[in-house]
């Protein structure tokens, strides 16, 4: 498939939503990215890379990841810096403080330090997860509005198939930052939602 079709693909579907079209451009995706795609920063813009597994999906896959990024980009890019600085704050002034105390009561600086950096690293990332599994169901919401449910249902099925796709730990690591199929069909269960005709 060419670039420039892609390019127009996605910007009819930023139209369609009404949000900013992403750069898109071809380069080398991860196995880690069955999709055959994945979001890149580049001078703090996002840009879509899209591999050669893109084009082993139907078009229809292919326009479903499509605007699944178009629409939760604009989530997370607004402002994160202040929701970083947010969840930052926060956690380091106590982990400061029981730091001081733990090197009070005679427990090794390296030791301290570990475990300090550790606490931290494993809050922050748990509230960026909250935060990006929000935006999941957000995104899935607004495309049940435009593309109906039953088309939904196919799309839950294909991230069901690339979620199985994923290898390794850090495929294990990705599939736990978003919510699974399953999940997201009961919070569209549980939130009724108008399609648009």
């Amino acid at each position: 498939m060419e670039l420039d079709q892609v390019r127009t693909r996605m910007g009819d579907i930023a139209t369609r939503f009404g949000v900013q079209p992403l750069d898109v451009e071809w380069g080398k995706v991860s196995k880690m990215f069955p999709e055959g795609a994945r979001v890149r920063l580049r001078k703090g813009r996002p840009v879509l890379v899209v591999g050669a597994a893109f084009d082993n999906h139907l078009r229809a896959e292919q326009d479903y990841i499509l605007t699944g990024v178009a629409l939760i980009m604009p989530h997370v890019m607004r402002r994160r810096l202040l929701f970083a600085w947010a969840v930052a704050l926060p956690l380091a002034l106590p982990l400061a403080f029981i730091s001081g105390g733990m090197l009070a009561s005679g427990i090794p600086a390296w030791l301290t330090f570990s475990v300090s950096l550790v606490v931290y690293w494993i809050c922050y990332y748990a509230a960026h997860m909250a935060r990006y599994r929000r935006f999941n169901y957000q995104v899935d919401r607004r495309m049940v509005e435009v593309m109906g449910r039953p088309l939904m249902e196919m799309m839950l099925d294909f991230d069901r198939r690339m979620r199985d796709c994923r290898p390794g730990l850090v495929g294990a690591v990705l599939n736990l930052f978003a919510p699974s199929p399953s999940q997201r069909a009961q919070r569209l269960d549980a939130t009724p939602v108008t399609t648009v005709r």
